[in-house]
C-alpha cells in the first residue's frame, strides 16, 4: 500500500513538475524563405567565437541551437542575408537551395540557470 501511495504522489505532483521545469521556447515560422546560392550557410550564437558552417539538404531539416539566457541571440548568415533572433524562441526558417527546399530550425534550449554573456566569458583561472 505504501508503494502505491508513493507512486500516486509521484504521478500527481513530481512528474508534471519535471515536465514543466523547462517549458520550451515559443515556436515561430519565419515569414519568408531565405535563398541560398549554394547549400552552405552559417549560424553564429552570441557566445560562439566564430560562425558554425551548416549544409542545407533538400527535403531535410537542419536543427542547431544553443542554450538560451537573457541577452543571448543567434545570427543566421547566408552570404547575402542575415537574420538575428533573440533567445527563448524556436524559429523555423525555410531555405531555398539550388537543389530544392530545406528547413532550418534555430532553437534556444531552456536552461534552469541563466547567466549573462559577460559572466560566461569571465576568465576565472
Amino acid at each position: 500500500m505504501k508503494f502505491f501511495t508513493i507512486l500516486a504522489f509521484l504521478a500527481n505532483y513530481w512528474f508534471p513538475a519535471i515536465l514543466r521545469a523547462q517549458d520550451g521556447p515559443q515556436t515561430q515560422a519565419y515569414p519568408e524563405p531565405l535563398t541560398l546560392k549554394n547549400q552552405q550557410f552559417a549560424v553564429r550564437a552570441s557566445i560562439w567565437p566564430k560562425p558554425y558552417p551548416l549544409t542545407a539538404v533538400a527535403g531535410d531539416t537542419v536543427d542547431l541551437g544553443t542554450d538560451g539566457y537573457p541577452g543571448a541571440y543567434a545570427v543566421v548568415l547566408t552570404g547575402q542575408d542575415s537574420i538575428r533572433a533573440p533567445y527563448d524562441q524556436r524559429i523555423y526558417i525555410p531555405l531555398i537551395t539550388p537543389t530544392g527546399k530545406a528547413m532550418y530550425c534555430l532553437r534556444f534550449n531552456g536552461v534552469a540557470g541563466q547567466f549573462s554573456d559577460e559572466y560566461l566569458l569571465l576568465d576565472i583561472y
